[in-house]
């Protein structure tokens, strides 16, 4: 009886110490942003991956996710190539955009989910995919002239680009 009683408060105090060293994801989160400043992007990844993983449905989990998009497609880990590193930025993206989809940032990761899509990646059907799920869901938005620019040069490259707007604007 008292080494099932040892047991007891030995599990207790085990499950005390456990919730005290949890961080919460508010906590989690503002340790990232603190590693981003100082450039500890490996660091600051695998913080935001923990609150993704562990905090699916949490409130801070968009933004998370959204911090996630923006350093793959910073391309700040070097152990990854550009281009999965891209992917990986557009994954988020559209994380973000699934998840809050009526915020600025669900509208600002849809558009650049479409935009390296387009410009990045070389997938030019999905971003003409995303570019009018764009314009449909945010038809009032300040990028639907972007939106609609891109989509209408998908394809072609930048410097055919600028040959026909300075021969518009001759």
């Amino acid at each position: 009886m008292r080494n099932i009683k040892a047991l007891f408060v030995g599990l207790i105090a085990l499950t005390f110490l456990a919730s005290c060293s949890s961080k919460s994801d508010e906590e989690l989160y503002q340790e990232a942003k603190q590693k981003i400043k100082n450039k500890e992007y490996v660091e600051a990844i695998a913080d935001l991956q923990k609150i993704v993983n562990t905090h699916p449905d949490g409130k801070i989990t968009p933004k998370a996710m959204f911090e996630l998009a923006q350093l793959y497609h910073g391309k700040v880990v070097k152990d990854i190539p550009a281009k999965k590193s891209l992917q990986k930025a557009v994954d988020y993206y559209k994380q973000v955009y699934e998840k809050i989809p009526h915020t600025i940032e669900g509208e600002r990761s849809l558009f650049m989910a479409a935009f390296l899509d387009a410009n990045e990646l070389n997938k030019f059907d999905e971003a003409k995919k995303l570019y009018n799920e764009f314009l449909k869901t945010y038809p009032k938005s300040e990028l639907v002239p972007s939106a609609r620019e891109e989509i209408k040069n998908l394809g072609i490259p930048p410097e055919e680009i600028l040959k026909k707007k300075t021969a518009v604007s001759k």
